[in-house]
């Protein structure tokens, strides 16, 4: 049977969370070249307005930019500590978290470094708390859709691919937080390792629950088949950018769970 499409069948969003500011990325012109940065980290410079209180951050071009339209971070809504996980999350996913330093996060949220840290203490808690807030939120999404409304277990796993293909088509898809983050950092960091693992804990046990439900022998072990298909397909779609990736997906899932499973039912 043909998998449903995720908008049509659970009229739910892709994820939209509390450091994804839509309006937070904004493509302007910028009149006068950006100052260079004091710190041979930092990607980012202030834009005259910003230096006076009243602008954002600008970003190098990138390859494919042209100088006239430079992507301008505007300053959001809400309490400090909001604005600076907003900025941090949008500064950290696209261009890396080392790519990055503190200056160009507090600039494009409109704080002072001494607001950063009095609220994270160090970058290092910062980047922590971003990929907590950043994991709850699309693990609320992902779950939160895959549990909605009257579906049998196989029919809630049909819609793992669907979902992410939703996922992956937006323009702001930066792939994994967590494997983006294990990629850039010392491999015997175990802090950034550890937040990794628990939430790939987190997600994988619901996937199991639900194998376990639809008749699975072994739920752990074709759980950990699913998570790597789920993980295989974020990491192509990052790098491809091809929107047949879902539908890869969601068909060698399909093969995987027909040998596993007991056969469905069909009415007559």
């Amino acid at each position: 049977m043909p998998i449903p499409v995720h908008g049509d069948v659970l009229g739910v969003t892709h994820p939209r969370s509390l450091v994804r500011s839509p309006g937070l990325l904004q493509n302007r012109s910028v009149s006068s070249a950006p100052r260079a940065s004091s710190r041979g980290s930092d990607r980012f410079a202030c834009t005259p307005e910003a230096r006076a209180g009243g602008g954002g951050v600008t970003a190098e071009a990138l390859p494919g930019d042209t100088p006239s339209r430079r992507r301008l971070l505007t300053r959001g809504e809400g309490s400090p500590r909001e604005r600076l996980l907003r900025a941090a999350s949008e500064l950290f996913f696209r261009y890396g978290i080392h790519a990055v330093g503190v200056d160009a996060v507090v600039a494009a949220a409109g704080t002072a470094k001494a607001t950063l840290y009095k609220l994270f203490g160090s970058k290092e808690r910062l980047v922590e708390t971003v990929l907590e807030a950043e994991g709850r939120a699309w693990r609320d999404w992902f779950i939160g859709a895959l549990d909605a409304g009257e579906a049998s277990p196989r029919e809630r796993l049909d819609r793992i691919f669907p979902l992410l293909a939703e996922w992956f088509r937006d323009e702001r898809f930066y792939g994994c937080p967590f494997i983006n983050a294990v990629g850039e950092h010392d491999k015997h960091d175990d802090r950034i390792r550890a937040l990794t693992l628990a939430h790939k804990r987190q997600v994988t046990g619901r996937l199991r629950d639900l194998l376990a439900e639809a008749g699975a022998r072994d739920p752990d072990a074709l759980g950990h088949e699913v998570g790597l298909l789920v993980d295989g397909a974020i990491v192509t779609a990052l790098f491809t950018r091809d929107p047949e990736v879902g539908q890869v997906g969601a068909r060698a899932l399909s093969s995987l769970l027909d040998a596993a499973l007991p056969r469905r039912r069909t009415g007559g």
